[in-house]
């Protein structure tokens, strides 16, 4: 079994798909630091907070308490869950699931594997999970949640929808 950290943003974005079983039926396990979960609930307008808070009293999302950070983690410009996650994820020899440009940098720096919503939903459609990505991605940036244009191209080429 796999195993993948996530971070709030994609957790936000796939809520409002009701995609939050997919990361479970690609990895097997999605583990969430306790920071990571505040950070999707603490306001309970957050998109997708309710259906977190579902995930996680289910046990598709699994909670983690928060790892101490290494020094060099304290000193990235990163928020709080971004950092939690990242020293999740390497202590475990995980893959992560985060969007955040610097978080991303950060990863591939600490050679840490990762992914974004867009690439899980490319992954969803290849195991049958949705049957299309364009409707995702246009639901995901509809809902405010920040994909480039040309991050939805590439996407859709890896679906092979364009």
């Amino acid at each position: 079994m796999r195993i993948i950290v996530a971070d709030s943003g994609p957790l936000i974005a796939l809520a409002g798909l009701d995609g939050l079983p997919w990361p479970v039926a690609l990895w097997g396990r999605v583990l969430v630091p306790r920071t990571v979960i505040h950070e999707c609930v603490e306001r309970a307008a957050t998109a997708g907070s309710a259906s977190i808070l579902r995930a996680c009293e289910k046990g598709v999302l699994e909670v983690c308490e928060d790892e101490a950070l290494a020094d060099e983690l304290i000193a990235l410009s990163l928020d709080p869950g971004e950092k939690k996650a990242i020293a999740l994820a390497l202590r475990l020899e995980g893959s992560l699931l985060i969007d955040e440009q610097r978080g991303r940098r950060a990863a591939a720096h600490l050679r840490i594997p990762h992914i974004g919503t867009c690439g899980t939903l490319v992954l969803a459609k290849r195991a049958g999970l949705v049957p299309q990505v364009a409707p995702c991605s246009t639901r995901v940036h509809g809902s405010g949640y920040f994909l480039s244009p040309q991050l939805i191209q590439d996407t859709l080429r890896l679906a092979e929808e364009i």
